[in-house]
Formats: structure tokens, sequence, C-alpha cells
């Protein structure tokens, strides 16, 4: 999705492009500054390929739809869950929904109405911009699908491990746990890893469903194995890169030393 963001005279090559994610996902995992971090060490590690500054702009890209395909499933969890509470549920079901939506329906006015003041291509990431949504639109469709089966995956996953530790979920009720929880990771992405608020979240939700609090923690554990083991990979790939930007740093900061008119 990344790639499918940027120009494609500006893409890098398919190893380079997994590499610096891998490493920009494990960097972002295990400090505080999360997706915040892990976007510009990607972009640092391919500025060889392409400018930092749309590296960046090409993951906040990907990054707003995938929030916006999150929204949607959200969106869709709260249906069902008002569904089967009672007409009480509607109401508040429907104006979260509703809020959730509203980038759906605003991003593409708002890209729009910039597009209609802006007489002249500009030049940089914003330049980038801009053409992606006047000349290249319909890379945002296979972007948005991308995120979507994400998230559908994500669903996948649940109902499996929820079924191979012994509850009996039906899909639905998946897609509400997941509704839910999503939520309450994003509000608690600040936290290096979501340590205790994915486990609070999804015991809390797991209870309320009859799925049982105990399956909740365990479905979040088996995720910390999985998203360890891909950040001890990361974490490796982004050792050499990391080396080399310690060692850039120490030189630029010695030869500033040794002189400091230059």
């Amino acid at each position: 999705g990344w790639r499918l963001a940027l120009p494609p005279s500006q893409r890098p090559p398919w190893w380079p492009s997994l590499r610096a994610t891998l490493a920009g996902e494990a960097i972002g995992y295990v400090t505080l500054a999360g997706s915040v971090a892990a976007e510009p060490f990607r972009a640092a590690v391919l500025k060889s390929y392409l400018p930092v500054p749309i590296g960046i702009v090409a993951g906040a890209v990907e990054r707003s739809l995938y929030a916006i395909t999150g929204a949607l499933v959200v969106a869709v969890a709260l249906t069902i869950s008002a569904s089967r509470f009672g007409r009480t549920a509607w109401v508040p079901a429907l104006v979260v929904a509703i809020l959730l939506l509203l980038p759906v329906v605003l991003v593409p006015f708002g890209w729009r109405g910039a597009r209609h003041r802006s007489s002249s291509t500009p030049m940089g990431w914003r330049g980038m911009l801009h053409r992606l949504w006047s000349e290249r639109r319909d890379a945002l469709i296979p972007i948005g699908l991308l995120c979507l089966a994400q998230h559908v995956v994500m669903i996948g996953e649940a109902y499996l491990i929820l079924h191979a530790l012994g509850a009996n979920p039906t899909v639905a009720t998946v897609l509400m746990f997941e509704g839910v929880t999503k939520t309450a990771n994003s509000v608690g992405a600040v936290v290096p890893g979501r340590l205790g608020i994915a486990e609070g979240s999804s015991a809390a939700m797991a209870g309320v469903l009859g799925i049982g609090a105990s399956f909740g923690v365990s479905l979040v554990l088996m995720r910390r194995v999985r998203a360890l083991l891909w950040s001890t990979l990361g974490l490796a790939l982004a050792t050499p890169d990391l080396w080399r930007m310690f060692r850039s740093a120490r030189e630029r900061a010695t030869s500033a030393a040794v002189d400091p008119a230059g």
C-alpha cells in the first residue's frame, strides 16, 4: 500500500521496501512514538531512492486509509451490537457510526476543494499529494482494499485462535470484539506495544460478549508472541541502518567540533 501511494518513478525495489517497513514497524512497536517513529525511520532508510518527506507522506496516506477502513469495521461492529442490545442502543451506536464515517465523506470533498483552489501543481510532497489525487486517484482503491484485507485477516485470526483455545464465538461476535478492542487500542497507541491496554480491553469485551475474559487475554498474549517474532526480525534488519545513522551523526558532530566555522 505504501509503494502504491508513491509515484511509480520513485518506488524503491521490493526487498528494500519490505526490509525498511519491517524495521520501521519494529522501531515503532518497541518505542513510545509508535507510527510517528516508524514512518520517518522507513523514509530515512530509503532516502537513497526517494526524498524523505515524500516517503513520510506516502506512509501518512496509507495509514489514513487504514484508519478509514478501520472506522468502517467499527461502524459495522456497532451496528451488530445495537441490533443485539435492543432499541435503546441504536441511537448512541448510530451517532458514533456517523462520526466514524465522516472522514469517508469529508476527505474527498476536502481534496476536491484543494484541487480547485490550486491553479498550478505544487512542488515536493504537496505536488505528490496533488498528483496522487488528480492523476492517480485509482491507486487509492487498491490501497484501501489492502487495508481492509488487513482488518479481515485480523478478524479471521481472532476467530481461529479463539476456537483453538476452546471458545466457540460466531463471526458476528468476533467482529464486535475486534471493532471495540480496535477502538481501545487506537486510544492507547501512545503506550509502547499497547502494554496493558490491549489486555484490559480484550478481557472486558470478551467478558461482555460471553466469550470469557480469560479467552480475551489469551488471544492478546498469542498475538504478542506473533508481534515479538516480527519485531525481533525487524530489529535485526534495522541494526545496520541504526549503526550507519549513529556513525554518520558522530562524524558530523566531530567535523563540526574540528571546524566550527564550517
